[in-house]
């Protein structure tokens, strides 16, 4: 394991001394030193000098596989957050492998997040997950660590814990903006797995998939089924019926989740000025620490908000900070759609390079992750600031190819509007 190499590490250090002093029998190390047993027996303890940062990097580099440059930030990291020794460094280590984020990869291991460029402050060392933190961990964009910390529970429990850590884990990871990951999780959480197929964009199977949502409300929260079906409302363009839903069930004080809903509603709705001032007052309740995703999602809420209000520098903005957000998470499908809106607002200001510039970005991250749909609405838009730009055969060209790939998926939401675009177009 990690202490293991960094034990062959110590001992590596010693080995020019067992083989270049002849009264020097053999070596024994320990955390902070290494005993020399030099002739008749005699024991000399010999402090281990401290690491410095080329020496840690070298060991990240060999033994979780990260390139010169990756290692020589996580050294960094690392003596920021330890002590330079070897003990101090090695248990650091073991406590990022703990939380889940060094994992085993075949022979030896590897450390995701620092491989990625996302550092993150070290684990605080934890006892006995429960569904409370894993929640938490997951939704703070741990959800790496949170999945790893679950499975090495779920083997020590029985069912009904088992339940309540995934229902936990399910919940962190929708609320830090994975449904693929809460997917597998969630076959006897029907509500949890009704909004995974819905984040996912699989609208059709997340509404074959409410009744059974429905028929477990006794078992679940009231709050999460009415979210579901708020959001399945405005897929399906009836916006107006789920405000009034929500607003119903929420007369006066009501959740962040609910109030992030009810923004997406009146923005939809053409409410852009209740839409602003709400998520505004939001914003302050999320803060990026604790829940990332949430707030980039409601930084996109609050810049299409704003570009409908025709201030298009704030929504600028806005739309930026979700995307340092989302890609600092790894999100690539929702980074995918902040460039997406960066394009379009890029294209409103008439700057149409950076237009193209951010929708080329935005298809090329929606091919990554296999999203047809997506793709095919960047290359609208492509085509749609091309016809902005002048050069309407471009338009036309873009406009008809992004037209058949929609045709294809009749049951997306958005292909009304493609087609609006197109007719515009043509």
């Amino acid at each position: 394991g990690i202490r293991d190499d960094l034990v062959t590490g110590v001992q590596t250090c010693a080995l020019p001394i067992l083989c270049t002093r002849r009264d020097v029998q053999r070596i024994a190390s320990e955390p902070e030193s290494v005993r020399l047993v030099r002739g008749g027996n005699a024991v000399h303890p010999m402090p281990v000098p401290s690491l410095d940062t080329a020496q840690l990097a070298a060991f990240l580099g060999n033994v979780l596989g990260l390139l010169p440059d990756q290692a020589l930030a996580a050294s960094k990291h690392l003596l920021t957050n330890a002590p330079p020794s070897a003990s101090a460094i090695g248990e650091l280590l073991l406590r990022f492998a703990d939380a889940g984020a060094i994992v085993p990869d075949g022979t030896r291991w590897s450390w995701p997040q620092a491989a990625q460029g996302r550092l993150t402050a070290p684990p605080t060392p934890r006892g006995k997950p429960t569904p409370e933190g894993l929640r938490q961990l997951a939704a703070s964009g741990g959800g790496e660590a949170a999945l790893a910390s679950f499975a090495q529970a779920a083997r020590r429990i029985d069912a009904q814990q088992e339940h309540a850590l995934r229902a936990g884990l399910v919940q962190g990871l929708l609320e830090g903006g994975e449904p693929a990951r809460a997917l597998p999780l969630c076959g006897d959480l029907p509500v949890a797995r009704t909004q995974a197929l819905l984040e996912l964009g699989r609208v059709a199977e997340a509404q074959q998939s409410l009744p059974i949502a429905r028929a477990d409300a006794a078992q679940t929260d009231a709050t999460a089924l009415l979210l579901v079906t708020a959001r399945l409302q405005l897929a399906r363009g009836e916006a107006q019926s789920a405000l009034a839903q929500l607003d119903r069930a929420f007369p006066s004080e009501a959740p962040v989740a609910v109030l992030q809903t009810r923004a997406t509603l009146l923005e939809t709705l053409g409410r852009g000025e209740e839409a602003r001032a709400l998520l505004q007052s939001l914003l302050p309740r999320i803060p990026a620490a604790n829940a990332p995703y949430l707030r980039a999602a409601a930084l996109t809420a609050l810049g299409h908000a704003e570009r409908r209000l025709g201030n298009l520098d704030a929504a600028r903005s806005h739309f930026q900070a979700a995307r340092e957000l989302l890609l600092r998470l790894g999100h690539a499908r929702h980074a995918a759609t902040a460039a997406l809106n960066l394009g379009v607002v890029a294209k409103d200001q008439q700057r149409f390079d950076d237009a193209l510039s951010n929708l080329r970005q935005a298809r090329s991250l929606y091919q990554h992750v296999d999203d047809r749909v997506g793709a095919a609405i960047a290359e609208a838009n492509l085509g749609s600031t091309a016809l902005a730009a002048g050069d309407a055969v471009d338009a036309e060209r873009r406009l008809r190819s992004a037209a058949d790939t929609l045709a294809q998926d009749r049951k997306s939401t958005r292909l009304n509007s493609s087609h609006q675009i197109i007719s515009y177009a043509v």
